[in-house]
């Protein structure tokens, strides 16, 4: 996944303001493990990392308020990943975090989720950054694979004939697919109304395949 940067329409000194700019160019989500703020308790379970950190061996300070080097994370993945920068030595080797702002910077470049909501890496940015920012989290694995759900079940929008409801899509890593949520209490399908347009969530009634890979007209991309 790559997120393209906007142009801030001012400089600040005070890097915490750009903070709206910034939850908007990343969509909401951590730029390490993707996980959307809904999944973090909102806006407060997440914060302002520094990409070229500002302390530490290979420390940047003068990058402290560059836009550019400012990025939208879950508290989790900012505080693995804290003052960690690769040695001069580590970067020779190419290990080093990938940069989703890049177009060489794209997860799915790096990384491959399996069936079962791991990760392989599949070079030495995604081993680095795997490593580091402990992507191998259970919590961040259990998010990833797909749920079982009861035959007929439909993404959001569509009808239900089951007794589990559909609230949607999401695409917690770089690699499409659906992950269906069971919710309770409501015999109706309603997206939750915090999803923007931007996240793309399946509302036109996709029948889910068994394997929760992909829906029956396609891959739901988000």
């Amino acid at each position: 996944m790559i997120f393209p940067r906007s142009v801030p329409p001012r400089r600040y000194r005070d890097y915490t303001r750009y903070r709206p700019l910034l939850r908007a160019d990343f969509q909401y989500r951590c730029a390490y493990c993707l996980t959307h703020e809904r999944y973090l308790g909102g806006e407060a379970g997440c914060a302002i990392d520094h990409h070229r950190p500002q302390q530490g061996p290979y420390a940047r300070p003068d990058l402290a308020s560059e836009y550019s080097n400012l990025y939208w994370t879950c508290r989790e993945c900012n505080d693995n990943k804290s003052d960690t920068w690769p040695s001069p030595e580590e970067e020779a080797l190419g290990s080093q975090f990938f940069d989703p702002c890049t177009s060489e910077g794209d997860h799915d470049l790096h990384l491959r989720m399996l069936p079962d909501g791991s990760l392989e890496p599949l070079t030495p940015v995604g081993e680095y950054s795997m490593e580091h920012l402990m992507l191998w989290r259970d919590q961040l694995q259990y998010h990833r694979a797909p749920l079982p759900m009861a035959a007929g079940a439909r993404c959001a929008g569509g009808d239900a004939r089951s007794e589990e409801n559909v609230i949607g899509c999401t695409r917690p890593i770089g690699i499409a697919h659906c992950r269906i949520e069971r919710v309770s209490g409501t015999a109706g399908i309603r997206p939750p109304t915090s999803l923007r347009a931007s996240d793309q969530v399946c509302r036109s009634g996709f029948s889910v395949a068994k394997s929760l890979r992909r829906c029956a007209a396609g891959s739901c991309f988000h």
